[in-house]
Order: C-alpha cells, then sequence, then structure tokens
C-alpha cells in the first residue's frame, strides 16, 4: 500500500514563492525577468557645454553623434559663446560637465565651488604674429612694441613670464599695447600692427585675411624650450560636478574614454572635424577650422597625469597675479581620481 502525500501547508507555500521571487526565478512574465523599471540605475539627465573656440572643438564627434550612455541615460550638449555665460551655468549646478580656460577652473574651486578637473583638453593656443619683422625667438624683441590683448589675463601673463625667461622686463624693455582680440585682429589684417600675440581662431582669420601677416612663434613651443619637452601651457580643461563623480563614476568614465577618442579623432580628421564645427557654430568656417585645428592643440591629459605641470602653470599666474586663479593652487579635491 502506498504511504499517502502530504500537502505542503499554504503558508510554507507560500513562503516559497516570495523566496523564489526575490531570487529571481519567478517573475511578473513567467518569464523569470525583473521589469524595466525595477532594473539598473536610476534615469540621469546630464548637461555638457563647451565654449565656442578651441577649447570646445574636441568635444564636436561626441556632439555630432550623440552616442548611447545606456537606457536610462540622456546626455544634451551646447555651445556657450562666453565663458562668463558658461561660468554663470556652473556656477548655478546646471551644468554637470563644462569645458572652461584652466584658471577659471582653478578659480571656481577655491572659491568652494563643487566641480573637479577630469582632463585638459587645450594646450597653449597664442602665436606671436608679424606683419614685419623676422622673429626666431623672444630674446629678439627688446625695445620692440607688442600688441597684444587681455591685459593681467591668461595671455598677458603668459606674454610677460616668456619675456622675463629671456631676460627682457617686460615693464621697461618693451611696449606692451593692449586692444581686444577682435580689435586686434583687424589691426593686423589692415597692417597697423608690425608685431601682435593672438590666440586661435584669430591666428587663422588674420593669416588667411591677410597678405603679409605670418605666424613667427609658437608661444607653446617657446614654453617647452624653457621648461622641458613635457611642458605644457594649460589653456583649457574639462570640469565635473562632485555630485556626478559621487554618484555615477560608472558614466563619468565612459564619458571621459568617448572624449578622449572624441579629440583623437578631431586631430585625425581636420576636413571632417572642420565641417561639424562650423555646422555646430562652435566660431570658424569649415575651411578655417580644418586649417587651424593643427595650432589649436587640442589634447586629452588625464588630471593626474597633468597635475605637475598644471601646478607649475598655476604657480606662475599666481605669482604674478594671486587672484588669477583664485588666491592658492588648488588643493588634492581639485584633481579628479576615478
Amino acid at each position: 500500500m502506498m504511504p499517502k502525500r502530504t500537502a505542503m501547508p499554504t503558508r510554507v507555500f507560500f513562503i516559497l514563492v516570495v523566496f523564489l521571487a526575490a531570487a529571481g526565478m519567478v517573475g511578473a512574465t513567467g518569464q523569470g525577468e525583473v521589469p524595466l523599471s525595477e532594473e539598473g540605475p536610476e534615469p540621469l539627465d546630464v548637461s555638457v557645454e563647451v565654449l565656442k573656440g578651441p577649447t570646445g572643438m574636441g568635444m564636436i564627434r561626441l556632439m555630432d553623434e550623440e552616442p548611447s550612455f545606456g537606457e536610462s541615460v540622456s546626455v544634451e550638449y551646447a555651445v556657450s559663446g562666453a565663458p562668463d555665460v558658461l561660468v554663470s551655468k556652473v556656477l548655478s549646478g546646471e551644468v554637470d560637465i563644462a569645458a572652461l580656460p584652466s584658471n577659471v577652473a582653478a578659480k571656481l574651486y577655491n572659491s568652494g565651488v563643487p566641480y573637479q578637473l577630469a582632463a585638459v583638453n587645450t594646450l597653449g593656443v597664442l602665436y606671436l604674429v608679424s606683419n614685419g619683422p623676422e622673429v626666431d625667438s623672444f630674446s629678439e624683441l627688446a625695445g620692440t612694441p607688442i600688441d597684444t590683448s587681455a591685459r593681467g589675463a591668461n595671455p598677458d601673463i603668459i606674454l610677460r613670464h616668456l619675456l622675463s625667461e629671456h631676460g627682457i622686463d617686460p615693464e621697461d624693455d618693451v611696449e606692451l599695447r593692449y586692444y581686444n582680440h577682435t580689435e586686434l585682429a583687424q589691426l593686423v589684417i589692415a597692417g597697423r600692427s608690425d608685431l601682435a600675440v593672438l590666440p586661435e581662431p584669430f591666428v587663422t582669420r588674420v593669416v588667411n585675411a591677410s597678405e603679409t601677416a605670418r605666424v613667427e612663434i609658437d608661444l607653446q613651443e617657446a614654453w617647452r624650450d624653457l621648461k622641458g619637452e613635457d611642458a605644457f601651457i594649460a589653456m583649457g580643461v574639462l570640469v565635473v560636478k562632485d555630485s556626478l563623480v559621487a554618484e555615477r563614476p560608472g558614466f563619468v568614465a565612459e564619458f571621459l574614454e568617448r572624449y578622449e577618442a572624441s579629440i583623437d579623432w578631431v586631430n585625425a580628421n581636420p576636413r571632417a572635424a572642420g565641417r561639424l564645427i562650423e555646422e555646430n557654430e562652435l566660431g570658424f568656417t569649415a575651411a578655417s577650422a580644418t586649417e587651424a585645428i593643427p595650432r589649436a592643440n587640442i589634447r586629452y591629459i588625464g588630471a593626474a597625469e597633468a597635475r605637475q605641470r598644471l601646478e607649475e602653470y598655476f604657480s606662475i599666474l599666481r605669482d604674478f597675479d594671486p587672484a588669477s586663479i583664485g588666491g592658492a593652487l588648488p588643493d588634492d579635491g581639485f584633481y579628479l581620481d576615478l
């Protein structure tokens, strides 16, 4: 005689079903799947903004392709026409990732604004342009009027430092005459400035519009000659909001990888990049962007690798004017460490 089968108590059966469901072995779909609304991180909306000009050019392929970072992630790209406009958005926290002048990033951090430097994205973009005399070295500039821009800002400090390092007192040995970038470019084109220090994209505009203007000295190269082959002027950087790093470090790491790839693509494909730069209104025509890219010194150097040279550069800015970087060298928290 077969033994009598005992029914599973209702309470035990209920507990078993709950356990299996929690383990992912039973699902509402009948296929053992967790509904999409319950899997993965919370939805993420990211705002990325760059500046017109070289500081923003490296982002162009990401802006054009808008690659997916996952179903729950939305990334919006924008271009700002002026640093002040973008800085106001950083101050208000409405931008998560921003491309800024390096000293502005240091100033913001020293003021307590919660962003970290993720990478250097633009090296030196300053050039000495001549309408007349040939110039091979800064040591030849004593007694010569030099037209420049941005009194007290980075271009002015860089020029003064290079003159000083070549034994020329920028106060007594040369005459520095100041204009805004646009005005100075027009003076060079009109042949009313013999020597001028200009940044890209104005250098390309001037050289293309003038029959006599030509580039004589690359200030980035002059800097490297003084300070070593791996030295650089860090003109532009990428910063990321602290809260984004804390909450979604995986996204930040992936974004930076793709951003580096975008910069590499721009340098390898200047003609195609030039078309995208014009289409996205970064301040260049396609032709001038194609020509400017080699002089724009767009590079990706991660925060850890760049720190020593950044601190060297910030120290020079601080020594000329502490307010240019917010009073002091940024501390460890400034440099992103993923």
